[in-house]
């Protein structure tokens, strides 16, 4: 009764080692699994409602202060651009909130062509630049010639920039993002690494997870904390893997592959 009404505190007593010495085990684990699953599931409805929240009574207090007239004539140029940054991320938390569901659901699929990945990330990069700028971050950009890839233009993309965001929320000031691709037979290597604070070892295990964010504190850096999810749910539909390794105080670095074009 307790585990129905989501009470997963209370631990079967086990005294045999036999079968049902086993299954006590088994449910004693199930119990310890679904209270983890259901503190996440709480952690992130917590999260989404700060997220949704805090853009939402941004907006309404310019749109309040608009319609009362206090906003000076010189002032409102920048607030609007301040309401246009808000319904923006607004858009992005909802857009990843839709595309977790499709994913997890099997709805949504990829269509591979041949592109040029080099001028994407390029591309990725340029559009991005308000937001390094703000950081004061730099990115540089390894490649030797251009590369084209057989893979899904539109979720890539998706990948690069929740990455690039990863890697910027986790770096402080005047630090460096380095991307590199290589040939690697007949894969092309891409890399994303960050000089930033790292992840320790019991973190990096659960990064992929939905729900799950490596630092609490930082709410409104990293959002709902399904963005390396998403990241890592793409990689999968493109048939391939995903590797991150992390040292602490020296930064993280995220490496996937796909496959080369014949261009």
């Amino acid at each position: 009764m307790r585990f129905a009404k989501g009470d997963f505190s209370r631990k079967v007593k086990i005294a045999t080692k036999d079968e049902i010495g086993q299954l006590g085990h088994s449910v004693n684990y199930m119990a310890k699994e679904l209270e983890s699953i259901e503190q996440m599931r709480r952690d992130f409805v917590a999260n989404v409602s700060h997220d949704l929240r805090s853009p939402l009574t941004s907006i309404k207090g310019f749109l309040v202060a608009f319609i009362d007239g206090t906003i000076p004539e010189q002032k409102k140029s920048r607030y609007l651009s301040i309401m246009k940054s808000e319904t923006e991320r607004l858009i992005k938390l909802v857009n990843d909130l839709l595309d977790i569901t499709k994913l997890e659901s099997a709805e949504l699929t990829i269509n591979p062509t041949s592109y040029n990945i080099s001028e994407q990330l390029r591309l990725v990069i340029a559009k991005m630049e308000p937001e390094l700028s703000k950081f004061e971050i730099e990115v540089e950009l390894d490649e030797e010639e251009d590369y084209f890839v057989f893979a899904d233009s539109d979720r890539i993309e998706q990948v690069f920039i929740n990455l690039l965001q990863n890697a910027i929320h986790f770096s402080t000031r005047q630090q460096v993002i380095y991307i590199k691709m290589k040939k690697v037979e007949n894969m092309l290597s891409v890399s994303i690494k960050d000089e930033g604070k790292g992840i320790n070892e019991e973190n990096l295990k659960k990064i992929w997870d939905r729900f799950y964010k490596v630092d609490q504190s930082r709410t409104n850096n990293l959002g709902t904390g399904i963005g390396l999810s998403i990241v890592k749910q793409i990689i999968d539909l493109h048939q391939t893997e995903i590797e991150v390794t992390s040292e602490l105080g020296k930064g993280t670095t995220f490496t996937f592959k796909l496959q080369l074009s014949g261009e």
